[in-house]
């Protein structure tokens, strides 16, 4: 992934991202579908492993997140999940600020900083109106 992303390349590199988590159900879909549904599936069992079942927000490190990563398959390595985690970030600002869940909502990785420099990940997630 180059540094100049735009919002259609963003939502391509999360879908791809995500899709590694996701779980086939055995259906039949055409690829396009597979991938939607892949990824989605893949958002919502990463949302599931880092906030649980009903939470909204959480603030984890970057060790925390890429550990995430490795957990749900998107990453094989805690050293490969470090590298995706800005990426994330990046992607997810430029992708309307939005992770689909499918039918269960969105979900959103920000970089928050405190006030003596040290870096957070804040991963959050709400339901579609």
């Amino acid at each position: 992934m180059t540094d100049e992303m735009t919002s259609e390349s963003a939502r391509t590199y999360l879908e791809t991202l995500f899709v590694k988590a996701g779980k086939p159900d055995g259906r039949y879909r055409t690829d396009e579908e597979q991938v939607t549904f892949l990824s989605e599936n893949g958002a919502q069992r990463f949302k599931r492993k880092a906030l649980g079942l009903c939470g909204r927000t959480t603030l984890k490190s970057l060790d925390e997140v890429a550990q995430l990563l490795v957990d749900t398959n998107i990453a094989q390595s805690i050293e490969e999940a470090r590298q995706y985690v800005p990426k994330i970030v990046q992607a997810n600002e430029l992708h309307s600020h939005a992770i689909n869940r499918g039918g269960l909502g969105y979900m959103a990785f920000d970089e928050i900083k405190n006030p003596s420099g040290d870096v957070k990940y804040k991963i959050t997630a709400w339901t579609a109106d």
